[in-house]
């Protein structure tokens, strides 16, 4: 079910990121609309947040289920 779309919040929203882009860089912009693509439905308060809380200049989580690379761990490919 889509959730019903008002335009005076969604002028709102809008304004909301135009003020974040004039106190934060454009970088910094660009990393927090990165992070929070993964969560599904981005809104204007997950981007403040993400930017108040500096979680845009975090490394991103590493991938906990591909294993690392190293000369005592055999890939698929040596068992040819």
């Amino acid at each position: 079910m889509l959730a019903k779309i008002h335009e005076p919040q969604t002028y709102r929203s809008c304004r909301g990121v135009l003020s974040l882009a004039k106190k934060h860089t454009d970088d910094r912009l660009e990393n927090a609309s990165l992070r929070y693509q993964t969560a599904g439905q981005a809104t204007y308060n997950m981007l403040k947040n993400i930017l108040e809380k500096y979680l845009d200049l975090r490394v991103s989580q590493p991938d906990l289920f591909t294993p690392p690379v190293h000369e005592n761990i055999r890939r698929p490919q040596t068992h040819q």
